[in-house]
């Protein structure tokens, strides 16, 4: 688009109009608009509105607020229990902006996790948790508790819906790890 000013205080809008036809011809065209002092305070005006609604959608698109930590109950798990039968945790938001996070998932033959202590956000996708992780499974670390007590890291990589404790090692040890998994 370019604007020209004419000799009698009118402007001339010249607008390049391309096309492309069905066959793949592709072509342009001038097409002049002459404008007086109102259509062109119109114009002003329209175009402003436009191009401000237009910076408003891409600013939008641009600053999404970022995923938070839910309260409430949340699947738990560990892979030696279950991964198709759950258990539970609480979380609760505290004034200092830190969640408490309690809960546990049983199994048969006495198994089980637990978890007690604070979760403190870094990114949505990074949690660290101070407290204590209690495991125990019938065929694992001579059926005894691992008991973590300390803090850990919980993160959630790529596409996957949960939180992973990274500090997986089980209390047996030879390359024992426990899966240890809060879902969003």
């Amino acid at each position: 688009m370019v604007l020209y000013q004419t000799s009698d205080g009118s402007a001339v809008i010249v607008y390049q109009f391309s096309f492309i036809l069905a066959d793949g011809i592709a072509g342009a065209f001038p097409a002049m608009i002459k404008l007086t002092g109102m259509n062109m305070k119109r114009l002003f005006l329209g175009m402003t509105f436009f191009l401000s609604l237009v910076c408003s959608d891409i600013f939008a698109q641009q600053t999404k607020p970022a995923r938070q930590l839910r309260e409430g109950t949340h699947n738990f798990t560990l892979q030696w229990i279950s991964w198709d039968k759950p258990g539970k945790v609480q979380i609760k938001k505290q004034q200092d902006g830190t969640f408490t996070v309690k809960g546990e998932q049983r199994g048969n033959d006495g198994d089980f996790v637990t978890i007690d202590g604070t979760l403190t956000v870094v990114t949505f996708a990074e949690m660290t948790f101070t407290g204590k992780i209690q495991t125990r499974y019938a065929n694992i670390n001579k059926g005894e508790v691992c008991d973590k007590t300390g803090t850990y890291h919980f993160l959630a990589k790529g596409a996957r819906k949960y939180w992973r404790l990274q500090e997986m090692d089980n209390c047996e040890g030879n390359n024992v790890v426990d899966y240890v998994d809060i879902y969003f």
